[in-house]
């Protein structure tokens, strides 16, 4: 009997040895860095569409505002949207009267943009228009 608990107290410390051998807390320290790396890529994400409303009010020729949300992520899904309409896109994060609210504009090009051609696009693909500047 003596014998078959140290036999068996032997091999699972040799299982024991093995096993954290074989798991050595690399796979920890990879899903960390993953996850790392998605909350980088989402910080990127979000910094492309944000700009200040002064420097956009003195860059472009006009800005028109498509929808107004108060959460972060329909906003974004919304800037990329357009963005991939070819328009140009940008959120301005507001807060108002302690509640934060994402603005979704997007502005002209350059000098060439016609404003009113840019507000029939939009309505034609459904969306509303309020012109912020012209």
């Amino acid at each position: 009997m003596k014998e078959r608990f140290l036999g068996s107290l032997f091999l699972i410390t040799i299982v024991m040895i093995i096993v954290i051998n074989a798991f050595d807390g690399d796979g920890l320290i990879s899903i960390s860095d993953y996850q790392d790396s998605l909350k980088q890529e989402e910080v990127k994400r979000e910094e492309r569409f944000f700009y200040d409303e002064q420097t956009m009010h003195s860059k472009s020729d006009w800005i028109i505002q498509v929808d107004t949300f108060e959460k972060i992520e329909p906003a974004l899904l919304l800037a990329e949207k357009l963005e991939n309409q070819r328009f140009k896109t940008y959120i301005i994060k507001k807060t108002i009267a302690e509640k934060r609210i994402y603005r979704v504009r997007i502005y002209s090009r350059n000098s060439d943009d016609v404003i009113d051609e840019t507000i029939e696009k939009l309505k034609e693909s459904g969306y509303s228009a309020s012109v912020i500047k012209k």
